[in-house]
């Protein structure tokens, strides 16, 4: 069975996604009801001006980090909230290295994220993984992440 990715841009840096199912993607379900997303979510894209892209290896204590691929953000629950945390900017505290071993052949990297709510999340992943990281966020202080209107 295959779908077909509806997508529009929201505002710049972000794109809102859906996964509808047609009768043009799979015959199958010809004449069968299309069903609508229950919710979409605004999925972050890196932003040139503010964000830069780094691996693993690179990511220090204090960074304000994303996880470069949306696989990657997906949330512990189904939730609406889960949803939405799972696209915002983490700090990085507790951040500790695990070297490769015969168990786990790659090197991983393992922090503490923490959202500018106080929400924490443990977070474990290769260091090969790309991250987003804020460019000139103040490590010790919240991370505004609404963009002020015009």
């Amino acid at each position: 069975m295959t779908g077909r990715w509806t997508s529009t841009a929201t505002s710049p840096g972000a794109l809102t996604c859906w996964h509808a199912w047609t009768a043009a993607a799979s015959p199958a379900l010809a004449g069968a009801p299309v069903a609508e997303p229950r919710m979409t979510v605004p999925v972050y894209r890196m932003n040139p001006a503010e964000d830069e892209i780094r691996f693993g290896e690179e990511i220090t204590e204090g960074m304000w980090v994303l996880a470069d691929s949306p696989i990657f953000r997906s949330p512990h629950g189904g939730g609406e909230d889960e949803k939405i945390r799972a696209q915002r900017f983490r700090r990085v505290t507790r951040l500790r290295r695990e070297p490769a071993s015969s168990i786990n052949p790659d090197s991983l990297i393992i922090f503490v994220g923490e959202w500018v709510d106080g929400y924490q999340e443990v977070h474990r992943y290769a260091e090969s993984y790309g991250w987003i990281v804020k460019k000139n966020a103040p490590e010790s202080r919240p991370l505004l992440l609404i963009r002020p209107g015009p």
